[in-house]
C-alpha cells in the first residue's frame, strides 16, 4: 500500500458521465431554444458535432489526468499526485485523519466503485473512483496506521519504522475492526412524515393565503362592469384552484426528492464514530468523530411539537471548508449536521444517552422575569411600525395591513421568547432553551467546549437588574454564539461564576 497506486480504470467511465452531465446541463436552454424553433437537419448536425467535439476534448483531458494521477502513503502522509500540464501534490497527515467518507452516484453504483474522501481538520483529499476492495484495503490500512502512529511520538520515530518495508499494519484483523451498533433507521413512511412535518407545507399555505387575500381584496368593482366582475370572480376561482394544485404538485415532487435523498437512512455507532448512510440514486456514507462534537441540539417546530416529534443535530468543529474538501456531506458551513431528522421525543433520550453517556441532558428552567416582556417586543414592533408607515406613505396605501400583521406576529414571538427562554447548569454542562420564529431549540453544551462567556449590561438593564449572557463554542470553521437575553442579573452572574470556576479545560 505504500507504493504508488492509480485510481480504478472505471474512473474514466465516471468522468465521461460527469462530462456529459456538465455539457447537457450547461446547454439545456440552448437545446430548448433550438427545439422550439423547429430546427432543420443541418442545425441539428452542427449542434451534434459541437457536442461530440467538446465531449471528446474534455474526455482526452480526463484520460491524461487519469494516467498522471497517483496516490500513495509516505511516512505519516497520504499523498495525492495529479495534474494536466503541471503535476501537483496534495497530502494529509495520517495521524490527523478524522473520517473516511464515501459517496456513490448512480454510475458508481452500477460500476460497483466508490468515491472516497479522507477528512482532516485542515483539508480533505478525494479519490474518484476506487473499487470496493481498494477502498476497504485503504480504509483499514489508514485506520490501523493512524492508531499506531497516535500511540507513539511520530517525530521521534526512526525513518525505517515508517518506511515501505514496514508491513506491521498491512494485515487487517477482524478483532481490530470496531463493531457497529445500529441506532436509528428511517422507513419510507417516516421520510414522508418528516417532509410533511418540517413546516414547508405550512409556510407555503400561509403565503398562499396572504396572496389570495390580497387578490380578493383589490377594489376591482370600481373599474369593471357587473358582467366583467362575474368573469373576474371566475378567474379568481380558477387562479385559486391552479395555485392549490401547483402547491400539491410541488410538495409531491418535494416528497419524492426527499425519499430519493434519504432512502435507507441509517445511523450506526462504533467505538469512536457515528456513521450516517443514506441515498437511493446517490448513496453517501458520512463518518462523524465523537471527539469533534461540540454541542448537541433538539429542535422542533410547532407542527412537530403537536405530534410529539423532534429533530436532533450535532454541532461539529472543523478547520476546513466543505467546498475545499469536495465532500458531499450534510455538514453545513456553521458545523451543524442533522443526526436524527425526525424522531419521537420520548425515544430520543435513551438514544442520546447511548451515544453520549457523558451528557447530563437536564431539563431547563425558564428564568425570564415578567418585567422583560416589553424588551422582547418593543424594538421589533417599533422597527416594523416605521417600515409599514413609510411603505404606506411612499409605495402602497394598504401596506399598513401587512405591517400590522407582522407587528402582531413579532409581538407573539416576543411573548414566546419571554415564556420559553431558559437554562440549567450542571457541574459539566449547560442546557439552553431559546425559541425561534417557527420552532423551539434546546442545546446542550459541555463546559469544556465553551471558548468564552460574556455578561453585558447597559445602564437601562442595570437599573432594572437585568443582563444578557452569551458564550461561544467552536462550530465549523469559526464559532457559534448562544445568548440568554433579558434574564435576571443574578442568573447572569451565576452562569459567569460557573464558567469562571473551570469553564475551559
Amino acid at each position: 500500500m505504500f507504493n504508488k497506486q492509480r485510481l480504478h480504470k472505471l474512473t474514466l467511465v465516471t468522468q465521461i458521465y460527469n462530462i456529459l452531465l456538465r455539457i447537457l446541463s450547461g446547454s439545456f436552454f440552448i437545446i430548448i431554444l433550438i427545439f422550439f424553433q423547429d430546427p432543420d437537419l443541418k442545425t441539428m448536425l452542427i449542434f451534434l458535432g459541437i457536442f461530440i467535439a467538446l465531449s471528446s476534448i474534455l474526455f482526452v483531458v480526463e484520460v491524461i489526468k487519469y494516467y498522471r494521477t497517483h496516490y500513495w502513503i509516505e511516512g505519516n502522509r497520504l499523498v495525492l499526485q495529479t495534474g494536466l500540464f503541471v503535476i501537483k501534490e496534495k497530502d494529509i497527515q495520517i495521524s490527523r485523519i478524522q473520517s473516511i467518507d464515501t459517496s456513490e452516484d448512480i454510475v458508481h453504483r452500477l460500476l460497483k466503485v466508490t468515491k472516497v474522501t479522507v477528512n482532516t481538520p485542515g483539508q480533505g483529499l478525494s479519490l474518484d473512483a476506487l473499487s470496493v476492495s481498494q477502498y476497504k484495503a485503504l480504509s483499514d490500512y489508514l485506520n490501523q496506521l493512524k492508531t499506531a502512529l497516535n500511540k507513539k511520538d511520530v517525530d521521534s520515530l526512526p525513518e525505517d519504522e515508517l518506511s515501505a518495508e514496514n508491513t506491521e499494519f498491512t494485515q487487517t484483523s477482524q478483532e481490530n475492526i470496531p463493531e457497529e451498533t445500529g441506532l436509528f433507521q428511517l422507513s419510507i413512511g417516516e421520510i414522508v412524515k418528516m417532509t410533511i412535518l418540517n413546516g414547508a407545507i405550512f409556510r407555503g399555505f400561509f403565503i398562499f393565503l396572504i396572496g389570495f387575500n390580497f387578490i380578493t381584496d383589490l377594489p376591482l368593482d370600481d373599474f369593471f362592469t357587473e358582467v366583467e366582475s362575474v368573469f373576474i370572480s371566475a378567474s379568481i376561482i380558477i387562479l385559486f384552484a391552479s395555485i392549490l394544485v401547483g402547491m400539491i404538485l410541488l410538495y409531491t415532487i418535494g416528497i419524492i426528492a426527499s425519499i430519493i435523498k434519504n432512502y435507507g437512512y441509517k445511523v450506526t455507532l462504533s467505538e469512536e464514530y457515528l456513521n450516517i448512510k443514506k441515498g437511493l440514486l446517490e448513496t453517501q456514507s458520512q463518518t462523524i468523530p465523537l471527539k469533534n462534537i461540540q454541542t448537541i441540539e433538539e429542535k422542533r417546530n410547532w407542527i412537530m411539537n403537536f405530534f410529539g416529534y423532534t429533530t436532533f443535530s450535532l454541532g461539529l468543529t472543523s478547520d476546513s471548508s466543505q467546498k475545499d474538501n469536495d465532500n458531499k456531506t450534510e455538514v453545513k458551513e456553521d458545523g451543524q449536521v442533522i443526526l436524527f431528522p425526525i424522531i419521537k421525543s420520548k425515544q430520543l433520550k435513551p438514544l442520546v444517552k447511548q451515544c453520549f453517556p457523558n451528557y447530563v441532558l437536564a431539563p431547563v428552567e425558564t428564568v425570564v422575569p415578567t418585567r422583560s416582556i416589553r424588551r422582547f417586543i418593543q424594538f421589533p414592533v417599533l422597527f416594523w411600525l416605521i417600515v409599514a408607515t413609510a411603505a404606506s406613505m411612499l409605495l402602497w396605501t394598504y401596506a399598513w395591513i401587512i405591517g400590522l400583521f407582522i407587528i402582531v406576529f413579532y409581538g407573539f414571538f416576543g411573548y414566546r421568547s419571554y415564556k420559553l427562554t431558559g437554562y440549567h447548569l450542571s457541574d459539566s454542562e449547560v442546557s439552553i432553551q431559546t425559541p425561534t420564529l417557527f420552532a423551539l431549540r434546546k442545546t446542550y453544551v459541555p463546559k469544556n467546549r465553551i471558548l468564552n462567556l460574556e455578561v453585558k449590561q447597559n445602564p437601562f438593564l442595570k437599573k432594572a437588574n437585568l443582563a444578557k449572557a452569551s458564550f461561544n463554542t467552536a462550530h465549523g470553521m469559526t464559532s457559534k454564539t448562544f445568548k440568554l437575553r433579558f434574564i435576571e442579573e443574578k442568573d447572569a452572574f451565576i452562569i459567569f461564576e460557573w464558567f469562571k470556576n473551570g469553564g475551559a479545560d
